[in-house]
């Protein structure tokens, strides 16, 4: 199923993925450098997470992750859908001058200029997009 061309069940799944690698990647791997590099305590994150309509933002971040991998499929269609290697290409090219500049916006404003979280971020953004590209290429 295709709207405007693009592959519907590719970007639902590779936002599903981009969403649950920011699990792996802020819930279990890097937890403690992020929460570090936000300035967040583990009390304050879980009081966030189970004080009422906590649950919703984690809906935000999955919203955030459809809308990354729209953005790559638009990416991946107007380069006339490349293959696999075009793709990570796109992605690539994506991630550098999108996420990486936007992320370092905190990097260069935030006063602790945490490059610990930066790499972080910059990291899963990375194989988000990625598989993101992965994912709506074979699926396409």
């Amino acid at each position: 199923m295709k709207v405007y061309g693009l592959p519907v069940w590719g970007i639902l799944v590779g936002g599903f993925v981009y969403w649950f690698l920011g699990f792996i990647f802020y819930g279990v791997l890097f937890t403690d450098i992020w929460m570090k590099a936000e300035g967040v305590t583990l009390a304050e994150a879980e009081a966030a997470a189970s004080a009422p309509g906590g649950a919703l933002w984690m809906v935000g971040g999955f919203i955030i992750s459809l809308a990354i991998t729209k953005g790559v499929a638009f990416g991946l269609k107007w380069r006339g859908w490349p293959n696999l290697p075009g793709a990570l290409g796109t992605a690539f090219i994506l991630w550098a001058f999108f996420a990486v500049t936007m992320l370092g916006y905190d990097l260069v404003y935030v006063p602790r200029h945490d490059w610990a979280g930066f790499f972080v971020d910059i990291a899963y953004n990375y194989l988000g997009m990625s598989a993101a590209a992965v994912i709506i290429t074979m699926m396409r």
